[in-house]
Protein backbone atom coordinates (compact mmCIF):
# COMPACT_ATOMS: atom_id res chain seq x y z
CA UNK A 1 0.00 0.00 0.00
CA UNK A 2 2.76 2.38 0.88
CA UNK A 3 4.49 1.44 -2.36
CA UNK A 4 1.13 2.17 -4.02
CA UNK A 5 0.68 5.68 -2.40
CA UNK A 6 4.06 6.60 -3.73
CA UNK A 7 3.49 5.74 -7.41
CA UNK A 8 0.77 7.82 -7.51
CA UNK A 9 1.74 10.37 -5.84
CA UNK A 10 4.96 10.53 -8.17
CA UNK A 11 2.38 10.32 -10.74
CA UNK A 12 0.91 13.72 -9.57
CA UNK A 13 4.46 15.56 -8.66
CA UNK A 14 6.07 17.67 -10.89
CA UNK A 15 9.72 16.09 -10.74
CA UNK A 16 11.22 18.94 -11.25
CA UNK A 17 9.12 21.43 -9.18
CA UNK A 18 7.57 18.96 -6.47
CA UNK A 19 7.46 21.89 -3.50
CA UNK A 20 5.49 24.04 -6.02
CA UNK A 21 2.81 21.27 -6.49
CA UNK A 22 3.29 20.80 -2.21
CA UNK A 23 2.55 24.48 -2.11
CA UNK A 24 -0.69 24.67 -4.25
CA UNK A 25 -2.18 21.88 -2.54
CA UNK A 26 -1.82 23.52 0.93
CA UNK A 27 -3.21 27.01 -0.67
CA UNK A 28 -5.85 25.33 -2.31
CA UNK A 29 -7.18 23.64 1.09
CA UNK A 30 -6.66 26.91 3.17
CA UNK A 31 -8.43 29.33 0.50
CA UNK A 32 -10.73 27.07 -1.72
CA UNK A 33 -11.30 23.87 -0.50
CA UNK A 34 -11.65 24.73 3.49
CA UNK A 35 -13.37 22.61 5.98
CA UNK A 36 -14.58 24.91 8.50
CA UNK A 37 -16.69 27.13 6.15
CA UNK A 38 -18.24 26.47 2.83
CA UNK A 39 -15.57 25.54 0.33
CA UNK A 40 -15.50 27.73 -3.25
CA UNK A 41 -16.56 25.56 -5.32
CA UNK A 42 -17.18 27.68 -8.16
CA UNK A 43 -13.80 29.00 -8.29
CA UNK A 44 -11.59 26.24 -7.74
CA UNK A 45 -9.43 25.40 -10.49
CA UNK A 46 -9.70 21.25 -10.36
CA UNK A 47 -13.38 21.86 -10.12
CA UNK A 48 -13.48 19.28 -13.14
CA UNK A 49 -11.21 16.56 -11.39
CA UNK A 50 -13.39 16.48 -8.29
CA UNK A 51 -15.60 13.45 -7.58
CA UNK A 52 -17.13 14.95 -4.59
CA UNK A 53 -18.00 18.15 -6.39
CA UNK A 54 -19.70 15.38 -9.32
CA UNK A 55 -21.42 13.93 -7.09
CA UNK A 56 -23.32 16.68 -5.49
CA UNK A 57 -23.94 18.27 -9.46
CA UNK A 58 -25.30 14.73 -10.73
CA UNK A 59 -27.64 14.67 -7.49
CA UNK A 60 -28.92 17.84 -8.47
CA UNK A 61 -29.27 17.48 -11.83
CA UNK A 62 -31.28 14.49 -11.05
CA UNK A 63 -34.14 17.01 -9.43
CA UNK A 64 -32.46 15.89 -5.62
CA UNK A 65 -33.41 18.48 -2.81
CA UNK A 66 -30.23 19.64 -1.39
CA UNK A 67 -31.88 20.57 1.62
CA UNK A 68 -32.39 16.99 2.50
CA UNK A 69 -30.73 14.98 4.74
CA UNK A 70 -29.62 12.18 2.61
CA UNK A 71 -28.43 15.08 0.12
CA UNK A 72 -24.41 14.32 -0.84
CA UNK A 73 -22.31 17.30 0.71
CA UNK A 74 -18.77 18.43 -1.17
CA UNK A 75 -17.84 18.15 2.90
CA UNK A 76 -18.51 14.76 3.46
CA UNK A 77 -15.46 13.54 1.71
CA UNK A 78 -12.87 12.16 2.39
CA UNK A 79 -14.98 10.50 5.11
CA UNK A 80 -12.85 10.29 8.55
CA UNK A 81 -11.91 6.92 9.63
CA UNK A 82 -13.56 5.22 12.49
CA UNK A 83 -10.56 5.29 15.44
CA UNK A 84 -10.16 1.63 16.76
CA UNK A 85 -10.25 2.21 20.64
CA UNK A 86 -6.67 2.39 22.79
CA UNK A 87 -5.95 -1.21 23.76
CA UNK A 88 -5.10 -0.45 27.53
CA UNK A 89 -2.27 -2.32 29.02
CA UNK A 90 -0.76 -2.28 32.54
CA UNK A 91 2.96 -2.32 33.06
CA UNK A 92 5.50 -3.09 36.03
CA UNK A 93 8.76 -0.30 35.89
CA UNK A 94 11.09 -0.87 38.53
CA UNK A 95 13.70 2.04 38.86
CA UNK A 96 16.73 0.66 40.35
CA UNK A 97 19.10 2.67 41.46
CA UNK A 98 22.98 1.43 43.05
CA UNK A 99 25.02 3.19 45.77
CA UNK A 100 28.34 2.62 45.56
CA UNK A 101 29.84 0.10 47.66
CA UNK A 102 32.37 2.08 49.26
CA UNK A 103 30.84 5.79 49.25
CA UNK A 104 33.69 8.53 48.16
CA UNK A 105 33.35 11.80 48.14
CA UNK A 106 33.93 12.19 44.66
CA UNK A 107 31.36 8.63 44.19
CA UNK A 108 27.42 8.86 42.73
CA UNK A 109 24.55 6.47 42.05
CA UNK A 110 24.02 4.67 38.94
CA UNK A 111 20.23 3.71 36.96
CA UNK A 112 19.91 0.54 35.62
CA UNK A 113 18.55 0.79 32.16
CA UNK A 114 17.51 -1.50 29.71
CA UNK A 115 17.41 -1.09 25.63
CA UNK A 116 14.35 -1.84 24.00
CA UNK A 117 14.29 -4.63 21.15
CA UNK A 118 15.39 -3.26 17.47
CA UNK A 119 12.12 -3.88 16.41
CA UNK A 120 8.39 -3.31 17.45
CA UNK A 121 7.09 0.02 19.58
CA UNK A 122 9.91 1.93 20.60
CA UNK A 123 12.86 0.34 18.83
CA UNK A 124 16.21 0.42 20.36
CA UNK A 125 15.73 3.43 23.14
CA UNK A 126 16.52 3.13 26.69
CA UNK A 127 14.39 2.48 29.45
CA UNK A 128 13.68 1.35 33.22
CA UNK A 129 13.32 -1.85 33.22
CA UNK A 130 9.63 -2.99 32.86
CA UNK A 131 7.35 -5.70 31.73
CA UNK A 132 3.82 -5.91 31.04
CA UNK A 133 1.18 -7.41 33.61
CA UNK A 134 -2.29 -8.45 33.32
CA UNK A 135 -5.37 -6.24 34.67
CA UNK A 136 -5.17 -8.28 37.59
CA UNK A 137 -1.40 -8.36 38.70
CA UNK A 138 -1.72 -4.60 38.55
CA UNK A 139 -4.25 -4.28 41.25
CA UNK A 140 -2.14 -5.80 43.38
CA UNK A 141 1.18 -4.89 44.82
CA UNK A 142 2.28 -8.01 46.10
CA UNK A 143 1.52 -9.24 42.13
CA UNK A 144 3.33 -6.21 40.93
CA UNK A 145 6.40 -6.96 42.97
CA UNK A 146 6.41 -10.58 42.04
CA UNK A 147 6.79 -9.72 38.52
CA UNK A 148 9.61 -7.58 39.19
CA UNK A 149 11.27 -10.33 41.06
CA UNK A 150 10.87 -13.02 38.30
CA UNK A 151 12.48 -10.53 36.21
CA UNK A 152 14.76 -8.31 37.32
CA UNK A 153 17.63 -10.99 38.74
CA UNK A 154 18.95 -11.76 35.19
CA UNK A 155 19.73 -7.91 34.58
CA UNK A 156 21.45 -7.58 37.65
CA UNK A 157 23.95 -10.72 37.27
CA UNK A 158 21.76 -12.54 39.72
CA UNK A 159 19.90 -15.36 40.13
CA UNK A 160 17.04 -14.23 42.35
CA UNK A 161 16.33 -11.33 44.58
CA UNK A 162 16.96 -13.31 47.73
CA UNK A 163 20.07 -14.30 46.80
CA UNK A 164 21.87 -10.95 45.60
CA UNK A 165 25.75 -11.51 45.85
CA UNK A 166 27.17 -8.36 46.95
CA UNK A 167 24.37 -6.41 46.47
CA UNK A 168 22.01 -5.64 49.04
CA UNK A 169 18.75 -3.87 48.99
CA UNK A 170 18.95 -0.08 51.09
CA UNK A 171 15.34 1.08 50.42
CA UNK A 172 12.40 -0.48 48.29
CA UNK A 173 9.05 1.73 47.39
CA UNK A 174 5.83 1.72 45.62
CA UNK A 175 6.14 5.28 44.16
CA UNK A 176 2.13 5.46 42.40
CA UNK A 177 1.05 5.21 38.63
CA UNK A 178 1.92 6.92 35.88
CA UNK A 179 -0.22 6.99 32.81
CA UNK A 180 0.98 7.36 28.79
CA UNK A 181 -0.70 7.36 25.36
CA UNK A 182 0.60 5.51 22.02
CA UNK A 183 -1.62 6.16 19.07
CA UNK A 184 -3.37 2.48 19.37
CA UNK A 185 -2.30 1.98 23.29
CA UNK A 186 -3.19 3.72 26.84
CA UNK A 187 -0.64 3.05 29.23
CA UNK A 188 -0.17 2.34 33.14
CA UNK A 189 3.12 2.38 34.29
CA UNK A 190 2.78 1.79 37.82
CA UNK A 191 6.47 2.63 39.23
CA UNK A 192 8.70 1.06 41.75
CA UNK A 193 11.46 2.41 43.30
CA UNK A 194 14.15 -0.22 44.41
CA UNK A 195 17.69 1.22 45.95
CA UNK A 196 20.67 -0.95 45.88
CA UNK A 197 24.09 -1.10 47.46
CA UNK A 198 27.37 -3.27 46.16
CA UNK A 199 29.20 -4.11 43.12
CA UNK A 200 26.68 -5.43 40.10
CA UNK A 201 27.56 -7.57 37.36
CA UNK A 202 29.02 -5.18 34.21
CA UNK A 203 26.17 -4.23 32.41
CA UNK A 204 25.47 -6.30 29.13
CA UNK A 205 28.13 -9.20 30.66
CA UNK A 206 27.26 -12.77 30.02
CA UNK A 207 24.25 -14.07 28.80
CA UNK A 208 22.38 -11.05 29.86
CA UNK A 209 19.36 -10.70 27.59
CA UNK A 210 18.06 -7.54 26.66
CA UNK A 211 21.43 -4.98 26.85
CA UNK A 212 21.77 -3.40 29.81
CA UNK A 213 24.04 -0.05 30.76
CA UNK A 214 24.69 1.57 34.79
CA UNK A 215 24.29 5.16 33.91
CA UNK A 216 24.61 8.46 35.93
CA UNK A 217 21.84 10.67 36.54
CA UNK A 218 23.42 13.28 34.41
CA UNK A 219 23.49 10.90 31.23
CA UNK A 220 20.08 9.99 31.93
CA UNK A 221 18.85 12.77 29.47
CA UNK A 222 21.18 11.82 26.82
CA UNK A 223 20.34 7.98 26.58
CA UNK A 224 17.92 8.24 24.37
CA UNK A 225 14.85 7.69 26.78
CA UNK A 226 11.63 7.92 25.55
CA UNK A 227 8.53 10.23 26.91
CA UNK A 228 6.71 7.87 28.79
CA UNK A 229 10.29 7.11 30.71
CA UNK A 230 11.16 10.73 31.40
CA UNK A 231 7.65 10.69 32.87
CA UNK A 232 8.60 7.99 35.16
CA UNK A 233 11.76 9.57 35.95
CA UNK A 234 10.09 13.19 36.58
CA UNK A 235 7.57 10.62 39.10
CA UNK A 236 10.88 9.73 41.14
CA UNK A 237 12.10 13.49 41.56
CA UNK A 238 8.68 14.93 42.42
CA UNK A 239 8.34 11.96 45.38
CA UNK A 240 11.57 13.54 46.38
CA UNK A 241 13.43 9.86 46.98
CA UNK A 242 16.43 10.83 44.58
CA UNK A 243 19.33 12.83 46.58
CA UNK A 244 19.54 16.20 44.93
CA UNK A 245 22.84 15.46 43.06
CA UNK A 246 20.90 13.32 41.29
CA UNK A 247 18.85 15.69 39.84
CA UNK A 248 18.72 16.42 36.36
CA UNK A 249 16.51 18.99 33.87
Amino acid sequence: MVQLNAQLAGSLVDPDRPGCFNQAMMELGACVCTVHQPPACEACPIQGHCRAYAEVQDYLLQGGEPSSVDAPQVLHYPAKAVKAAKRKEDVAVCVVKLLPSCPAPDSESQYLLVQRPEKGLLAGLWEFPSWVVGTAAASDRVSLREAVDNRLPELIGTTSMSALGSLHIVQRLQLGTVLHTFSHIQQTMHVELLVLQGQSAPAGSGLLRPKVQWVNPQHLTDSGLSSGVKKVWKLVMRKGIISETDSVA
